[in-house]
Order: structure tokens, then C-alpha cells, then sequence
């Protein structure tokens, strides 16, 4: 048996188990991925390590040149671990065309609560402030007596609780009639 391949696939197998674990540390590679090229690449330095281990499966198999099989074992490893990625981007796939649905059906009801809101300030004789930054319509309580806006969190609120404070000015607002 020819040493040379058998040094040649040990180096290619510790170079690719490097680049693998170097990529898990970029965090460019999720290490539930890398597993499996990790299994993989130990196995073959394993088998480019011990050749008598190689050199028995060839023979039981039928195998006469026992480097081949190691490279017969690589290619097997690969349209597995590629049928894991496949089964991955699938329900992935899946996933998105779910998420993408709930997203329009959420923007489709942020739509008629907007419309709800300014049938409301409108009945009411409220002018309505548009976020520029978001494009959302806000109902501005500062000109309505006995409403004020309750601010928590960058978020506001109607409070008909709160009748003491008074919204500070913004000038990212404009009223919209």
C-alpha cells in the first residue's frame, strides 16, 4: 500500500477539521452542522492513520485498491450529510412561507386597528400624528381635554387615568388632517 495517499487524505482531512473549526469560531458554521463534518473528517483521519484497518474492510469487500474505498467512504459521507442539509433547507423553506403568511396577515390587522384608531380620534374631533420614523398613525391627546398620553418604554398609550401629564412636544410629528 502506498503511504503517500495515505499522508495525503491525513492532510487533507486535518486541514478540512481545522477550516471547519475555524469557521465555528467566526461563527460563520452553527455547530450542529459542523458535527457532522467533524464525524466525518475524524473518520477519515482515522482511516488514513491505521491503513490496516482500511486495508481489512477493502478486502471484505472486494475492494483491491484500499484507498479507493476511502474515498468511496468520503462520497457516501457527503450525499448523507448533503440529504441533512436538503432536509434542513426544506423545513426551513417551510418555515418562511408560514412566517411570511402571519406577517401579512399581522400587517393586514395593524391596518384596520390604524383605520379603527382614526375612525375613533376622528368621531371624537382628535387630530391624528403620524410617526414619520414608522409611518404609524398616533392619535394626538395633547389638544383633547381630559386625555393625556401615558409614556412607558418609547411606547405611547392613551390613559384616561393619568389626566395630569402632558406629552412633550415632538417635532418628528405632524398633524394630519
Amino acid at each position: 500500500m502506498n503511504l503517500n495517499v495515505y499522508f495525503v487524505s491525513f492532510c487533507i482531512s486535518l486541514a478540512f477539521a481545522t477550516t471547519i473549526l475555524y469557521l465555528i469560531r467566526k461563527r460563520k458554521l452553527k455547530e450542529q452542522y459542523a458535527l457532522l463534518w467533524l464525524l466525518m473528517s475524524a473518520i477519515m483521519m482515522i482511516l488514513s492513520l491505521f491503513p490496516s484497518i482500511l486495508d481489512g474492510l477493502a478486502v471484505r469487500i472486494g475492494i483491491f485498491y484500499a484507498p479507493s474505498l476511502l474515498y468511496l467512504l468520503s462520497v457516501v459521507a457527503i450525499l448523507f450529510i448533503l440529504l441533512h442539509l436538503t432536509i434542513t433547507v426544506s423545513s426551513l423553506t417551510n418555515r418562511v412561507v408560514i412566517l411570511t403568511q402571519t406577517l401579512g396577515l399581522t400587517e393586514e390587522r395593524i391596518q384596520k386597528l390604524e383605520k379603527q384608531v382614526e375612525k375613533a380620534a376622528e368621531a371624537q374631533g382628535l387630530t391624528i400624528a403620524e410617526d414619520e420614523e414608522q409611518g404609524i398613525a398616533i392619535p394626538d391627546f395633547s389638544q383633547s381635554p381630559g386625555l393625556s398620553l401615558k409614556h412607558s418604554n418609547d411606547q405611547v398609550c392613551p390613559s384616561s387615568l393619568d389626566r395630569d401629564v402632558v406629552p412633550p412636544h415632538d417635532s418628528s410629528r405632524e398633524e394630519i388632517r
